[in-house]
């Protein structure tokens, strides 16, 4: 509700102010959505070695003595390379979101630097009143809380997105490859 009566607000009251804080918002969103691709980048590439990692065990514990006595050295090189890339990819995807939000509140520490000098820059030609301006920084300010959460909510929602889909990729396998198990759907009692 915020997004639509703030917005509405700030627009009678300056115009022109408006228009700069817009700009200055979505110049603070394409670096945000910029980081969120990472995100969403490094949380599949955690999934992924995640899914190796599981795999090279699986094979080890299935194949307990052909691993001990052919390949112990390729397994455990294999699995020692799933486990560096979880840990770079685990990596970037908690730092990312954090820097995301870092650019959120310092654009947002931008803006209201700029609404103080613009507002006092027309405070002082006269064009507006100082009710108005203290209005006008208070719209400000309380829209921005809602900025900053939203902004949030996609950093955490590009984190788990790989999750979701790769959630959904298991749902619609109708055999299990292993054993020709057919899936049962499960059904509350």
């Amino acid at each position: 509700m915020s997004f639509i009566f703030w917005p509405v607000v700030l627009i009678h009251m300056n115009p022109n102010l408006q228009h700069y804080l817009l700009y200055h918002f979505f110049c603070i969103l394409a670096p945000v959505r910029y980081i969120t691709k990472k995100v969403r980048k490094a949380s599949e590439k955690t999934r992924e070695s995640t899914d190796k990692i599981s795999e090279k065990v699986m094979e080890a514990i299935q194949g307990a003595k052909v691993v001990r006595t052919y390949s112990a050295d390729s397994f455990y090189e294999a699995t020692k390379n799933y486990l560096k890339m979880f840990k770079r990819y685990k990596i970037k995807s908690a730092i990312l979101p954090e820097l995301s939000s870092s650019i959120s509140e310092f654009g947002g520490a931008v803006i209201v630097a700029a609404v103080i000098v613009f507002s006092s820059y027309q405070l002082h030609k006269g064009e507006i009143t100082a009710g108005s301006f203290l209005a006008f920084f208070g719209a400000v300010i309380a829209i921005w809380e809602p900025v900053k959460r939203f902004v949030n909510s996609i950093s955490e929602f590009s984190r788990t997105l790989p999750s979701i889909v790769r959630v959904n990729e298991l749902d619609e396998i109708t055999e299990i490859k292993s054993g020709g198990i057919k899936k049962q759907i499960f059904q509350k009692a």
